[in-house]
Order: C-alpha cells, then sequence, then structure tokens
C-alpha cells in the first residue's frame, strides 16, 4: 500500500491517497495499544 501511496502521490492524486492514511493511522493505534498500553505477556 506504500508503494500505491507513493505513485498516487506522485500522480498528484490525493483524494486517492485519504484511504491509505486512514488505514495507516489505524494500524499505528492498533501497534500502540497492543504493544505498548498492554505490551505481551513473557512467558
Amino acid at each position: 500500500m506504500m508503494g500505491a501511496a507513493i505513485t498516487h502521490l506522485r500522480r498528484s492524486e490525493i483524494s486517492s491517497i485519504v484511504p491509505n492514511i486512514v488505514l495507516l493511522a489505524l494500524a499505528l493505534f492498533v501497534a500502540y495499544g497492543r504493544f505498548v498500553l498492554v505490551p505481551p505477556p513473557v512467558t
């Protein structure tokens, strides 16, 4: 998806980049919650 976002950016298709940014923000939010707020238990 990063490749697609870069391609859209180079073509000045800003409206096509918005879904990629939203998905990136959601993925970062989930990763932050999983690994920072509630780290996995050490077994």
